[in-house]
């Protein structure tokens, strides 16, 4: 896990999606995707549910990780 990953999770929480956080955290959408997509594979398990092209929601781990992150 790295702390480029755990900020782009949480902005991706914080604004409602990538487009956003993308644009928050100075990366391409794509960028952020894939950083998602290699923290949910080193924690084995789906941190956002997609529901369609454009909404998300956490799962209960991704809410367990959004509550660590505002921690730090």
């Amino acid at each position: 896990m790295e702390w480029q990953q755990l900020i782009g999770f949480y902005h991706i929480v914080k604004s409602g999606g990538f487009t956003k956080a993308a644009q928050i955290t100075h990366r391409t959408q794509s960028a952020l995707t894939q950083q998602i997509k290699k923290l949910e594979e080193e924690l084995d398990c789906l941190v956002f549910e997609r529901l369609g092209k454009r909404k998300i929601i956490l799962t209960p781990a991704g809410e367990k990780l959004f509550s660590f992150t505002q921690k730090l």
